[in-house]
């Protein structure tokens, strides 16, 4: 474990605080947080704790953190690169979950395309790698295509020249919408359900 005292002591000279209790005092800090600083151990001080420190020795909380801290700082170029390995660790996963969707979708439309009486309910399988992705990444459907229930102006979009549906209305969902958490993706589209005379 580094010896950060002598630097420590540098910066409180500069800016005249003559003690570790004086600095604890001038930055209201425990002299246990002081004592993680001289040990380099920023890194395990509160933000605030730091904040104070900086303030007192008047050095930035970045400078601070830097020469303080075991732990080095990161590049812009690691940064981006750490971007690139992130996003290809993402891309990578979404091929696995999808993969047996990617092989045999484009068999069963060259199969439809042969016999175009093929019942579609043999290709619902297909879309269940989708489905389980959608899941395990917190996406929900809104509402299920088909189904009746009342209009949401927050959760449905109109179609078909339902816009003068009115909350609470009955209306038929069309295409389904999706959220993510608390996150609207996509709002359901649907249509009035016109009374039977």
């Amino acid at each position: 474990m580094a010896d950060h005292t002598q630097e420590l002591r540098r910066l409180m000279q500069v800016v005249g605080i003559s003690s570790f209790r004086s600095l604890g005092s001038h930055s209201q800090v425990s002299l246990n947080a002081i004592a993680k600083l001289r040990k380099g151990q920023a890194d395990l001080i509160s933000y605030k704790d730091l904040a104070s420190l900086s303030k007192s020795l008047k050095i930035s909380l970045e400078d601070l953190v830097s020469k303080f801290s075991q732990i080095q700082p990161i590049s812009p170029n690691q940064v981006t690169e750490l971007t690139k390995s992130d996003k290809l660790e993402v891309q990578q996963e979404v091929v696995a979950k999808l993969e047996s969707m990617l092989l045999q979708l484009p068999t069963a439309a060259y199969a439809i395309t042969k016999n175009p009486d093929l019942p579609a309910r043999n290709l619902l399988a297909l879309f269940r790698p989708l489905e389980n992705l959608l899941r395990d990444w917190g996406i929900e459907a809104i509402a299920a295509v088909g189904i009746e229930i009342e209009y949401n102006p927050q959760l449905h979009q109109p179609m078909d020249g339902s816009e003068s549906v009115q909350a609470g209305d009955r209306v038929l969902v069309r295409y389904t919408g999706y959220r993510w958490g608390d996150r609207l993706l996509y709002r359901a589209r649907v249509s009035r359900i016109t009374p039977n005379p």
